[in-house]
């Protein structure tokens, strides 16, 4: 579990998101100023994993998941039997061997 916070330093006006390793508890104590600094506002603050960052993305940076685009199926054109069964010959014949000058 990661710890996820988003805040607005003290001279900036947009936020930011930080994501640290450490507990919660560490991370909000008034006297760790290795993390944060004293004068940042914290908008939101919360343990999870990818759900919750892409949350914090879409509510404060106004980024929306990249949803996968489904391909659409390619419909396959009817084939006349008899142009069927003259492949399927050509590549017998190509198999065993027997290739004419005119093959390709």
């Amino acid at each position: 579990m990661k710890t996820i916070v988003v805040h607005i330093p003290k001279r900036c006006k947009n936020p930011k998101m930080e994501i640290f390793d450490e507990s919660i508890d560490v991370i909000n104590n008034s006297r760790s100023k290795k993390y944060l600094f004293e004068d940042t506002t914290i908008l939101a603050m919360g343990t999870g994993g990818k759900l919750l960052i892409d949350y914090y993305n879409e509510k404060y940076f106004g980024k929306k998941k990249k949803t996968e685009v489904k391909s659409k199926k390619k419909r396959i054109k009817s084939v006349d039997k008899n142009e069927l069964k003259k492949a399927i010959n050509k590549q017998k014949e190509f198999l065993n061997g027997k290739v004419d000058k005119s093959f390709w």
